[in-house]
């Protein structure tokens, strides 16, 4: 199994991944590129589900340092991938 995965998160005030949502997929050979502005869409999730599972087990874990904005922590989106290889 292998593949990239491209995770869209919320990283709240505190700094706690929220709302993680897989964005893109593809298997291992695959090209993101080619999935243009379907992310986001069923279409753009070709990637095995077992690997985006995993994906997103591991980035809800993640603390942040929260963001801040004049001095004034602030929730943020940000994208996350992952690429999974067998070495």
């Amino acid at each position: 199994m292998e593949g990239v995965f491209v995770i869209e998160v919320t990283i709240g005030r505190d700094g706690a991944v929220r709302d993680a949502r897989v964005v893109a997929s593809v298997p291992c050979g695959a090209r993101l590129e080619d999935l243009g502005a379907k992310k986001g869409t069923p279409e753009a999730i070709k990637g095995d589900p077992r690997l985006a599972a995993a994906a997103l087990e591991a980035v809800k874990a993640w603390q942040y340092e929260p963001v801040l904005k004049n001095g004034q922590p602030v929730e943020v989106k940000a994208t996350v991938t992952f690429d999974f290889r067998l070495g």
